[in-house]
């Protein structure tokens, strides 16, 4: 799986310095460079994100903790992933590169996996195919619903209190 962003470091990069690898042009630059500006990520230590590079799981973990909190991670008696795995543990996320077998955090992480330790945060327990169709599930129910909030913005509910049948625009059935 090839996702956009990687972290390797805990201090993020001032917003106004370049992404060297990133371009403007390249698909992930925006969500590049708002990861940058929030502080979730970093780069690898030479400045570089390389965008087009498997992401492990290590990683992933890195990048999901930070996108709703700050997270220190480096330690110079531990690796820098050791207090990423220890959060996901003690959050019962379902993370492959817990102690012993550390082997996974350098791995790159599936689909599957990214979905498990996502539904896991939201307190759903599901696996596999089960855990990819509850995210998909939660994208599809979050565009109904802001699509819901922009038709009851006060110009359009105006607008639809007046139509004939406002509730062919929120999914209803034709009347018989």
């Amino acid at each position: 799986m090839v996702l956009l962003l990687t972290v390797l470091t805990a201090s993020a990069i001032a917003a106004e310095q370049s992404i060297p690898d990133v371009q403007e042009n390249h698909w992930a630059y925006d969500a590049v460079q708002w990861a940058v500006d929030e502080g979730v990520v970093a780069g690898y230590p030479d400045g570089t994100f390389r965008p087009d590079q498997e992401v492990t799981e290590g990683e992933f973990l890195s990048l999901f903790i930070r996108s709703f909190e700050e997270f220190k991670t480096q330690d110079e008696t531990e690796d820098w992933t050791d207090p990423l795995y220890k959060f996901a543990e003690e959050k019962g996320w379902p993370v492959r590169g817990s102690k012993p077998d550390t082997s996974a955090r350098n791995k790159p992480v599936t689909r599957e996996v990214v979905a498990e330790i996502i539904a896991a945060a939201d307190g759903i327990n599901l696996t596999g195919s089960a855990a990819v169709q509850y995210l998909l599930d939660k994208v599809e129910l979050s565009k109904k619903v802001q699509l819901e909030n922009i038709l009851m913005q006060k110009p359009i509910a105006m607008l639809l209190e007046k139509a004939p049948f406002p509730g062919i625009l929120l999914g209803a059935s034709l009347p018989d």
